[in-house]
């Protein structure tokens, strides 16, 4: 009651105050709220101009604005979340000068920190260029030819971003390897009247080319533990990413994936509106150019990636793109042509815009209306990868490319089993096409983390060895199929949960002690429900029982003496 006379009156004071209201508000809390990596980069609210995962306050990752209109002033600590950035590794420059030469026809991205500053660019033969009033916290790039030196100089402070050579200096088979990751994508086979030629004709086509895995799980029920298996190869026990509100990193220990390209002389890009997979959880390691804005929609990240490739089309190049519109609606409402396919009672939107629903996704419950908004949203973002696929098959050959489209988790409002981890939650999909590929659907079993293997063998990445997860399968040149996948469901609060699913039976345990606040699994994990996905003896399934409880008791110990 309190609550609502006070917003009664906030609204009916004059908008200027309210503005001045506000500001001290998120002064005085903005630091306690937005703490999180998820919300960045309001997380660095006191040190936005500073580089990330730098050795010091000069070197690093910086983020600067990328395709937006000059910004004045920033009323509120939100209003950060509306800009798309652009990041990059480089250093900060104080003493106003700074000589640059390339091996390489090459370009250099420059980002003036003072207003009204001005730019003087002189090459080897003493031309000069004086650049006045360009626009500030952005990233213009310069192009240095191979073998010139220019010296760069400054009345002000400037970022210069690591340069990008311009050709391809060590070839490889591959000229793009590219992965499109949908958050929230169920196998669609798993639906009543669905398949993958029905909802994703187009993506279906594609992939006829490839490898469409049958039987192909996640290894977490959502987002944030299960997208760094793809990164690391490894599971929760490896990555260590559980909590909602934690300062995860990725890649404390070993390289993740994009720097593992990065090594190997690809030209890495990224272009990202997932928060969970935002630039401060360590996304932005082993990318020499990220395109990040929180909740950016597929056509910002499609023709981000087509502007890269139209920039960089000499160049090999590993790409990354993150769509987020089948997880929920980006823009509150489905678009037009969603709206012209979904019934009446699916106009009710969704629970992320119902004030009165405070049920995060990984717990709602079975929703028809949800379901068809989802599967047309599929359909949606369907027709506009049409866009990259189109791009390929037009400017590549087919052994010049590697792709490959997977997903984190499914989804529980298609089903009325609320375990965190059935199969409507765990089973997505992975296909992937290109040289050296087989055409063939694959009944083998997989899971998420093979992804980094498969990546890393089918592009001949050279490596350091150290301890993965991630198996080859063998419809990829793998010399043995798995015997089981497991699945885990690591949240505070929650009881501990794991399914192990083999050719024959699916396998549900849990711990009877809620998962402590730090992550620790406590007390004794039993096994709940056995659920039959083949016929097999009885004697047999009590010997795998035994076994695979065995293997969770290993798990469990590995992950509590990691934390």
């Amino acid at each position: 009651m309190l609550r609502e006379i006070v917003k009664k009156v906030y609204h009916s004071l004059p908008l200027k105050l309210r503005m001045v209201i506000l500001n001290l508000y998120y002064s005085l809390y903005s630091k306690q709220i937005y703490s999180s990596p998820d919300h960045f980069p309001v997380n660095y609210i006191e040190n936005l101009s500073l580089p990330i995962f730098g050795n010091s306050d000069n070197k690093g990752y910086f983020y600067r604005h990328y395709q937006e209109k000059e910004i004045s002033h920033i009323v509120s600590p939100e209003e950060l979340f509306k800009y798309k950035y652009e990041i990059i590794n480089g250093q900060y420059i104080d003493d106003h000068k700074y000589f640059i030469s390339c091996s390489e026809d090459s370009i250099f991205p420059i980002s003036l920190e003072t207003q009204k500053n001005v730019l003087t660019l002189e090459d080897s033969e003493k031309k000069i260029d004086v650049l006045k009033n360009l626009p500030v916290n952005r990233f213009h790039y310069f192009k240095v030819y191979k073998n010139s030196t220019y010296k760069i100089s400054s009345e002000g402070n400037f970022v210069i971003g690591d340069p990008i050579n311009l050709k391809q200096k060590i070839k490889h088979k591959k000229k793009l390897v590219l992965c499109l990751f949908v958050d929230g994508l169920v196998d669609p086979n798993i639906i009543d009247h669905l398949s993958y030629e029905k909802i994703m004709p187009f993506t279906s086509n594609f992939f006829k080319k490839g490898v469409t895995f049958k039987n192909h799980f996640s290894n977490a029920e959502w987002t944030l533990p299960s997208v760094p298996s793809f990164f690391t190869g490894r599971r929760q026990q490896g990555h260590g990413f559980f909590h909602p509100k934690e300062n995860h990193v990725l890649g404390k220990n070993d390289p993740i994936l994009s720097e593992l390209f990065k090594e190997n002389n690809y030209l890495t890009f990224q272009a990202s509106g997932n928060w969970r997979m935002s630039p401060a959880y360590g996304y932005i390691k082993g990318f020499e150019r990220t395109i990040y804005k929180k909740e950016m929609d597929a056509k910002e990240i499609i023709f981000s990636f087509l502007e890269h490739m139209r920039t960089f089309k000499d160049r090999d190049n590993f790409a990354w793109l993150s769509f987020s519109e089948v997880h929920h609606l980006l823009k509150v409402i489905p678009d037009i042509s969603s709206q012209l396919e979904n019934s009446v009672s699916a106009h009710r939107v969704t629970p992320w815009y119902d004030h009165d629903n405070k049920t995060k996704s990984v717990f709602s419950s079975k929703d028809n209306a949800l379901s068809e908004i989802y599967e047309n949203e599929i359909k949606r973002l369907d027709y506009y990868l049409k866009i990259i696929y189109d791009f390929i098959e037009n400017n590549f050959k087919s052994n010049e490319v590697l792709v490959t489209l997977v997903s984190d988790h499914g989804q529980a409002f298609l089903t009325n089993d609320q375990h965190p981890l059935s199969i409507q939650r765990t089973k997505v999909p992975w296909m992937i096409r290109g040289e050296g590929i087989p055409q063939k659907d694959s009944s083998e079993l997989t899971e998420n983390i093979d992804v980094f293997e498969a990546l890393v063998k089918c592009c001949s990445l050279k490596t350091d060895d150290f301890f993965l997860d991630s198996h080859l399968p063998v419809s990829l040149g793998g010399d043995k199929e798995k015997e089981f996948v497991l699945s885990q469901s690591i949240y505070p609060g929650q009881t501990y949960k794991a399914v192990i699913r083999d050719k024959f039976y699916e396998y549900r345990f849990e711990s009877e002690v809620l998962v402590q606040p730090n992550g620790a699994i406590q007390g004794k994990v039993d096994l709940k429900e056995t659920f039959i996905i083949n016929e097999k003896e009885r004697s047999v399934l009590s010997y795998e029982i035994e076994k695979y409880k065995a293997i969770l008791i290993v798990k469990i110990d590995e992950w509590n003496n990691n934390l």
